[in-house]
């Protein structure tokens, strides 16, 4: 009995260091700008709900809407970045829902 509650301890103990180990943590997003494709979003009205939104985020530096493309572009304010989880949440506030977000460096 004793040998197995020392198993279990050391593999518990294992776990723990092994998922605090930084090849389990989120990588930091290195990326000035965001690219969001929303599903739905057709006229300007629908472009308008969504540019409020974006508007309220205090790390927003300025957004350009595609209702052709149905994209976002979202630019960061200096030293700034907003998460996928944060984005997608921006979007639904709006009404509308998240097909995808990708990230790039380009300049704003």
């Amino acid at each position: 009995m004793k040998r197995n509650n020392t198993f279990i301890a050391l593999l518990a103990l294992g776990w723990t260091v092994l998922l605090s180990q930084p090849v389990f943590a989120k990588k930091p997003i290195n990326s000035n700008r965001a690219v969001i494709t929303v599903k739905g979003m057709v006229c300007d009205f629908c472009a308008q709900g969504v540019g409020k939104k974006l508007n309220k985020d205090s790390r927003v530096k300025s957004y350009t809407i595609d209702l052709e493309k149905k994209t976002v572009i979202v630019s960061f304010k200096k030293d700034q970045t907003i998460s996928k989880n944060d984005l997608t949440k921006i979007i639904k506030q709006s009404g509308y829902n998240v097909r995808s977000i990708t990230y790039d460096k380009k300049n704003n």
